[in-house]
């Protein structure tokens, strides 16, 4: 399966991620971040290096510094070498503290950004504890490094004879293991150094370039053998051995030649797997931007509906504020009426009170021979004006003031007389008997009877208080 391949299955695996345990979880981002950064998709392979670094620090695993160092292997990759430094001592720190192997790893790493900046001495001293560390391991491949790298930083510093004396020490331990590799890289180191030494020395650098040029060709190292080609070909021009730089010449441009090839087709590669990258960016910000649509829409339709609910609540407050003002006018005005129809009884009332005392002063008097005639006529006048409350006027008002009271005693008791009705809007007034008596100029006995009439036509027992009843009506 090719890498395009693997990571189109990785990206349909990880859309279950969150029903996924964290130890396959780990797993997963780690070779997706591996794949994604072999295609130069950095910001991917980030991404997923962090996640993996999350899920570690939680669960407290020593690999979360393998991680830190990936990560710092990324920042480097793309040129920022501080951020990288940051990893890498992170990292490092880590390895120190759990006791991880390759840690020579790290130490190389963080030498070489000390080398670029020209800090060869700090380079060195690294270099130096690198050493140190791997031997107390007994970490051959970190020794190797460690005398390897102390080699070419001292003959940056120009300790030549220290340099030579590093670099024997890493070929002895070079060929100790079975890494071919390694083997061709010292041997290629040496040829260098002595090729570049104040004291050329040819032989010595024809001898150890043709044996890396030998030893990478065998295990299709092409760095160290296109770079030992190419001190050979100055070597045999310098010698006038023409015919033994032709040959090398010759490897280095097939070596070119496929190196060419081959960056071609990664680079093809490359850009076909970001392009299809940038469609689903590009997919994904289309879809992004229709749900934001989408939750705009919602919310401002939510915020619409609660204007609108705002508006109607305050409308209908107003209303209710409106509603009681007018039941408050309207219960001034009927406390009013109500005031004036009292009033009129009481004047009524007392004028009666004072007809009647009159009556009697005058029928004194007509015991009286002389004014006899006279006052006959007086109270013949009086008894034929003495008409009580005027009745018409007294209803006017009353249905003015209480305008359902008539209606709805009607339509529960239709057998009510029009005497019944004036009775009850009487009682309705909290008049007493004797009141209604003085009022309309009847008996009290006759008020009496007519008022027991009354509570059997609206079916009241003996307990129910007919005045509160027919206040209760309205």
């Amino acid at each position: 399966m090719d890498e395009k391949s693997a990571l189109n299955l990785l990206n349909e695996i990880l859309a279950y991620e969150k029903k996924l345990p964290d130890s396959l979880l780990i797993k997963l981002y780690d070779t997706a971040a591996t794949l994604y950064a072999s295609q130069d998709a950095h910001v991917y392979a980030l991404n997923y290096y962090h996640s993996e670094l999350l899920l570690q620090k939680s669960t407290n695993s020593k690999d979360q510094y393998i991680t830190l160092k990936n990560i710092g292997n990324l920042y480097y990759n793309i040129g920022k070498n501080n951020v990288a430094k940051e990893y890498w001592s992170e990292a490092l720190q880590g390895y120190e503290k759990e006791g991880l192997s390759k840690k020579y790893v790290l130490y190389n790493n963080l030498a070489i950004l000390e080398e670029k900046e020209g800090n060869y001495k700090r380079a060195k001293e690294i270099y130096e504890s690198a050493l140190s560390q791997s031997i107390k391991l007994g970490d051959n491949m970190g020794i190797f490094m460690a005398y390897q790298n102390l080699g070419i930083v001292s003959f940056k510093l120009q300790l030549f004879k220290e340099a030579l004396n590093y670099s024997y020490k890493a070929k002895q331990v070079a060929f100790q293991s079975k890494e071919v590799n390694e083997r061709a890289k010292i041997l290629y180191n040496l040829g260098y150094l002595h090729y570049n030494l104040p004291l050329k020395n040819e032989d010595s650098t024809e001898y150890y370039l043709r044996e890396a040029f030998l030893l990478s060709k065998e295990s299709e190292y092409k760095t160290i053998q296109k770079a030992s080609s190419e001190i050979l070909i100055s070597l045999y021009e310098g010698q006038k051995k023409h015919q033994l730089a032709n040959f090398y010449l010759h490897e280095v441009n097939r070596g070119y030649r496929d190196e060419l090839d081959k960056m071609i087709d990664g680079q093809i590669g490359k850009i076909e797997f970001k392009y299809e990258q940038k469609l689903k960016e590009q997919l994904y910000t289309l879809q992004q931007r229709r749900k934001n649509w989408i939750y705009f829409t919602s919310f401002l339709i939510l915020v619409t509906g609660c204007v609108i609910l705002f508006l109607v609540y305050k409308l209908q407050k107003v209303k209710l504020i409106k509603t009681g003002l007018e039941n408050r006018l309207l219960l001034k005005k009927l406390e009013e009426r109500n005031k004036e129809i009292t009033q009129k009884s009481l004047e009524v009332l007392h004028k009666n009170e004072i007809l009647d005392v009159t009556k009697r002063k005058l029928t004194d008097l007509k015991r009286k021979p002389e004014v006899n005639r006279q006052i006959s006529s007086i109270l013949s006048e009086i008894n034929s004006n003495e008409k009580g409350l005027n009745i018409e006027e007294f209803e006017k008002v009353f249905k003015e003031t209480h305008a359902d009271f008539y209606r709805i005693l009607l339509e529960s008791y239709p057998d009510l007389s029009r005497t019944d009705l004036r009775l009850a809007a009487f009682l309705r007034l909290n008049l007493s008997t004797k009141d209604i008596t003085a009022i309309t100029g009847q008996s009290q006995n006759s008020i009496n009877i007519a008022r027991h009439r009354l509570r059997k036509k609206l079916n009241l027992q003996e307990h129910e208080n007919i005045i509160n009843f027919l206040i209760s009506i309205v």
